[in-house]
């Protein structure tokens, strides 16, 4: 979900106020936008100008575009940031992007950085989600994939390497980012998140989700609003360094 999206219907609502107030003037202008997501073998095969005469045809303001995060479809050179198999030599975010800014429109670079890899996981064990008993946590939809850890060095100083790249390479107006929050994670229990929750509140984390009597997971669902307005400010801050008016 982008920032400034959420940034209105989070739990403390002074925080999301706030960070709303910093938006720049042109997130309130588009009205009507076109999200097209890339399935990782599109690169070579989707026909970009049927989006293109689609936006053309429906008046659209702003366009969200694929960018990276589990795949990405622009010729990456971050680390661990993988390209769609399919990329070869071709960037059709970059060239949809482009096309879209000479149309007129908002662009948005959709960034989904709920997944890492095996060799991520190899090189940065500290970056997955992990179970109660410490395992790596595996994409319920596809096993040969983890889920990240949305509290850590991976979303703190990865997605936003990411984000600062595309930015930098590309004439986007802001980052579009899906399930940067964690997904499918829920409670996460790698040390990190051990050591951050116990700093934050004395407590261990909570043994279950879903038992709202637990003194600890009312504890750890405030801890985990205020690290995603932390993320919020963080990714918008990576932005903004490249683009003043970006977020």
């Amino acid at each position: 979900t982008s920032g400034f999206a959420v940034a209105t219907h989070l739990g403390a609502l002074g925080t999301a106020q706030a960070l709303a107030a910093q938006m720049p003037d042109w997130v309130w202008e588009p009205m009507r936008w076109v999200q097209v997501n890339f399935t990782d073998d599109d690169p070579g095969r989707f026909d970009p100008q049927f989006w293109l005469d689609f936006m053309r045809r429906t008046s659209t303001q702003g366009a969200c575009l694929s960018a990276g995060g589990i795949s990405a479809f622009y010729p990456t050179e971050v680390p661990f940031h993988q390209r769609s198999r399919f990329l070869g030599n071709m960037d059709p975010f970059g060239d949809m992007a482009k096309a879209c800014k000479r149309m007129g429109l908002r662009v948005l670079a959709r960034v989904d950085p709920s997944v890492i890899h095996a060799d991520a996981l190899a090189a940065h064990p500290e970056w997955v989600a992990r179970a109660a008993d410490g395992k790596p946590r595996k994409h319920p939809d596809d096993p040969a994939v983890y889920l990240s850890c949305p509290n850590g060095t991976f979303s703190f100083g990865w997605v936003t390497e990411v984000i600062r790249e595309i930015m930098a390479k590309y004439p986007v107006d802001g980052i579009f980012r899906n399930r940067w929050s964690g997904g499918h994670v829920g409670i996460c229990h790698c040390d990190t998140c051990k050591s951050e929750f116990r700093a934050a509140s004395g407590l261990d984390l909570p043994a279950s989700q879903f038992n709202r009597q637990d003194p600890a997971l009312v504890a750890y669902q405030r801890w985990s609003d205020e690290k995603r307005y932390a993320q919020l400010k963080a990714y918008n801050a990576a932005a903004q360094t490249i683009n003043p008016q970006g977020l």
